[in-house]
């Protein structure tokens, strides 16, 4: 990978997060440090790492499992966007996960895809939005 060039600097390339493929995850959302660019400390929110989250593979037809924690300083809420789910275990607005609290879901995986999880409008959105806690789901 060809590293990023700015002001004519060669940056490091940036981390891809691991792809976790099984059907139970442990996701947790987080407050980190991290160096985009060398001796620049940026906070940044991330799921199970620094920024974004890793990319979740399910197989069809698997029961996939999570348990989605909050170590944030500030609620947070998990949406499976595009997923065939229940209701009730779509996440959104509506399930908010406080500060040191989980939420356990479960579901079938029904179609093949390639979606994404994002945390989804509420009062902290933006803020989560802006630095990155996402995951992307690629279901096979």
């Amino acid at each position: 990978m060809t590293p990023l060039l700015v002001s004519g600097q060669a940056l490091d390339p940036l981390a891809i997060p691991p792809a976790l493929d099984m059907d139970t995850f442990q996701l947790v959302g987080g407050e980190h440090q991290h160096q985009f660019y060398p001796g620049i400390t940026t906070t940044t929110f991330g799921v199970n790492g620094p920024y974004l989250g890793p990319t979740l593979i399910m197989h069809q037809g698997d029961t996939a499992r999570f348990r989605v924690t909050n170590q944030l300083p500030q609620l947070t809420n998990m949406h499976w966007h595009g997923m065939h789910v229940p209701g009730v275990m779509d996440g959104g607005p509506p399930r908010e996960i406080l500060t040191g609290e989980y939420w356990d879901v479960k579901y079938e995986v029904v179609n093949p895809a390639g979606t994404w999880v994002q945390a989804f409008p509420s009062p902290t959105s933006s803020s989560l939005l802006y630095r990155a806690s996402l995951a992307v789901e690629q279901l096979i």
